[in-house]
């Protein structure tokens, strides 16, 4: 403490054990959006796994680890960018994610839907519901 200046620490508990970030990684990218390609494609899929696991996998989680290891606290990537680059490229990365974010997780749960619908059938429907009302009063 020098100067009335604390330091900082980061506030959240750390939860999420290494298992756990694994199998989060791999539901965010091996999910049921990917098997039909994987089905049409065959064995040669197989391959590019693997390839992406060199190339891009394990290089983004030693960048991960490097640059959490070196700017620790909370923030992620917004925090990491400030404190290289400073606070406009801090908020730039900050906005991207967050914008990137407010179009993927609607798209993921209109991706649930449409995969409940198919999985529970017709009859699970709203529509054919309000169908069969219309059928009984008339």
């Amino acid at each position: 403490m020098a100067d009335g200046i604390t330091e900082t620490q980061p506030h959240l508990k750390r939860v999420l054990g290494q298992r756990d970030l694994v199998l989060l990684f791999v539901v965010a990218v091996f999910n049921l959006n990917v098997l039909p390609s994987i089905a049409a494609n065959g064995g040669v899929t197989i391959w590019l796994w693997i390839i992406s696991l060199i190339l891009f996998f394990w290089p983004q989680g030693i960048a991960v680890i490097e640059l959490s290891q070196r700017y620790p606290g909370e923030g992620g990537v917004y925090l990491w960018a400030k404190e290289v680059f400073g606070d406009f490229h801090g908020f730039l990365s900050g906005w991207c994610y967050w914008t990137n974010n407010m179009m993927y997780v609607p798209t993921v749960l209109l991706y649930f839907v449409g995969v409940s619908v198919f999985v529970l059938g017709e009859s699970h429907c709203v529509e054919r519901g309000r169908t069969r009302r219309r059928e009984v009063d008339q």
